[in-house]
């Protein structure tokens, strides 16, 4: 088997656990550290959403992070995060979105509960919650 099956096979088990052990978490972050990757975690809080087309949900962080969810993908992030792109992930899979100079993103929505990683320019990384 090589590698990138043993990933998907573990991402197909890992799906179907909510939440993830903490355990896989913890290697996750010390693998990530390995290749250079600080992660830190964050929670998300629902808020209205603004009048759209469509059904759609909202997160937010503060005033420094803002999405929307509903058949397409919309958000801001604030400037001081020097976030580059913003990644969603899902059972499904995952999709990234580049965040353009003024701190906006958008993309066609994955089904199903979600997760956002902000890729920052230093090679941090935040993740989200589950929403």
């Amino acid at each position: 088997m090589r590698d990138v099956e043993l990933l998907g096979e573990l991402r197909r088990v890992l799906a179907a656990v909510d939440p993830v052990p903490a355990g896989v978490v913890d290697a996750a972050v010390t693998a990530g550290g390995l290749l250079g990757v600080e992660w830190s975690g964050f929670e998300l809080s629902e808020v209205e959403v603004p009048v759209l087309r469509g059904r759609s949900r909202g997160w937010a962080l503060g005033t420094e992070f803002a999405v929307f969810v509903g058949e397409r993908v919309t958000g801001i992030v604030g400037a001081g995060l020097g976030v580059e792109r913003v990644e969603m992930q899902t059972p499904a899979g995952s999709s990234v979105f580049a965040v353009d100079r003024w701190g906006s993103f958008e993309g066609a929505a994955l089904p199903g509960r979600a997760r956002f990683v902000l890729w920052r320019g230093d090679g941090g990384a935040m993740v989200s919650s589950w929403v």
